[in-house]
């Protein structure tokens, strides 16, 4: 990322400038001095807000330049987010240019191949992989003793149903190569590997009958493993790696994408903005919010990967302790403030399951198999207040669909007979009723058939 300065149209009258001198015309614009390479280091700015990530981003860009001919490189997980950044980048700082903006396993790959100059196998993708796996069965792979598992499915089945279940085994495949390569060189090597499971044995006889042509073979995973021991080692040619690199917003990493960033960050600066709780909940292996626990188990393995021997920068927003209850005025705040700060929210966790928010109407508490509503009466018109005990009741009972519309219909039916209900408000005096004129159409009327046209004039006549 750069900023880019004016240039300076506009030459001395006096200039002494060598171009002006050997007939040249222009005059190159004075460029301020580069700052003094950062040293590489792994940091993690971590908030619970994306506007407090891009602003520390920002800065971060502003704070230290790269040259014009450097390009900024920027992980993140979507392309929503990528023109996200692109377009926050711009109205912070008056323009965006300069910027690489890859995804996580682009950038690996990209990072591989620089790395590590060999080029990776392609027969070892998962299209390549399920042609080879249905070639396999042709070839009576389903009948042998090893592979029982697969013969009741397999064995004389149709080519369609081969080829899917050859499918599924590429896509499993390629899934180790990234999230467990150190199964699969466990089974070139002849071991179980780290999967304790019944089916991990067939699939290591099935990866050793794909790799048994190459001793070596070249596929995702050891193109990994090989860039990986470089960066660790030093192996590498530093023209060949980026300037500094930043991972904004990205939630989950394969475990070996994170392996390959702590290594890069021993070459160049490696910054990571990412989405999350104070350390003290997401570093806990029993987080005390519930979803958290229920939801952020990605999140949080993301985030022990990264965090080995990187700086912690940490930006959140905690409530006033004097008014714990003003910096939250809607459900969400309150939702996202109980996040952050590690709230387990029950009669079990000691803490008050009704929350009571500013500027609202009705509130639903239930209490075992019971539920109860409770409305806000004052400053509000009657109808209001009725509408409410309605939904209330709806929501309480848990109906949904024609049920709910039926006893919506049946409630309000019940409140007009009983003259809970005001009566509609009378027209205002002195202001006359406006009737539409009847629609003449200009169009001629349908021609009748003989029939139907003598009927209608019989009927005319006796009329």
């Amino acid at each position: 990322m750069r900023v880019v300065e004016p240039p300076a149209f506009a030459v001395p009258a006096r200039c002494q400038c060598p171009c002006l001198a050997s007939g040249q015309l222009g005059h190159p614009p004075a460029r301020r001095p580069l700052p003094a390479p950062v040293s590489a280091s792994l940091t993690l700015v971590t908030s619970d807000r994306p506007a407090t990530l891009v602003d520390r981003l920002a800065i971060d860009f502003a704070r230290a330049p790269l040259s014009p001919f450097d390009e900024d490189t920027v992980v993140v997980p979507t392309r929503g987010t990528a023109r996200w950044i692109r377009h926050e980048l711009a109205r912070r700082l008056g323009c965006a240019a300069g910027l690489r903006i890859p995804f996580p396993a682009v950038f690996a790959r990209e990072l591989a191949a620089a790395v590590d100059r060999r080029e990776l196998d392609p027969r070892y993708e998962c299209d390549a992989l399920t042609w080879r796996i249905l070639q396999l069965f042709e070839e009576g792979l389903a009948e042998e003793p090893e592979f029982a598992a697969l013969h009741a499915f397999a064995s004389g089945a149709e080519t369609r149903k081969r080829l899917g279940l050859a499918a599924r085994l590429a896509t499993c495949f390629d899934d180790y190569l990234l999230y467990r390569p150190d199964a699969i060189l466990a089974w070139e090597s002849g071991d179980v590997g780290p999967i304790d499971e019944p089916d991990a044995r067939w699939q290591a006889a099935l990866w050793r009958r794909l790799t048994a042509a190459d001793p070596e073979p070249h596929h995702l995973a050891r193109w990994f493993d090989g860039a990986l021991g470089r960066l660790e080692r030093g192996d590498v040619d530093a023209a060949l790696l980026p300037r500094r690199v930043s991972i904004f917003g990205v939630t989950a990493l394969p475990p070996v994408l994170a392996q390959l960033f702590r290594a890069l960050a021993r070459h160049v600066p490696v910054r990571a903005y990412l989405l999350a709780p104070p350390r003290a909940e997401w570093a806990s292996e029993t987080p005390m919010n519930a979803l958290s626990a229920a939801f952020g188990h990605a999140s949080r393995e993301t985030l022990s990967l990264l965090a080995e021997g990187a700086t912690l920068e940490e930006h959140h927003e905690l409530r006033d302790a004097a008014c714990p209850e003003c910096s939250e005025g809607t459900l969400l705040g309150r939702l996202q403030a109980d996040v952050r700060e590690g709230v387990r929210r029950g009669r079990e966790a000691g803490q008050s399951a009704l929350v009571t928010l500013a500027d609202v109407d009705r509130s639903l508490r239930r209490r075992g198999d019971a539920a109860m509503v409770a409305i806000r009466l004052r400053g509000r018109p009657w109808m209001a207040v009725v509408s409410d005990m309605v939904e209330g009741i709806i929501a309480a009972n848990r109906l949904e669909g024609p049920p709910a519309d039926q006893a919506r219909s049946q409630l309000w039916s019940s409140l007009e007979a009983d003259g809970l209900l005001p009566p509609p408000p009378p027209a205002p005096p002195g202001r006359p009723v406006m009737v539409p004129p009847p629609v003449v159409s200009s169009r001629p009327p349908p021609r009748l058939p003989r029939r139907a046209k003598a009927a209608e004039t019989g009927r005319r006549s006796a009329a």
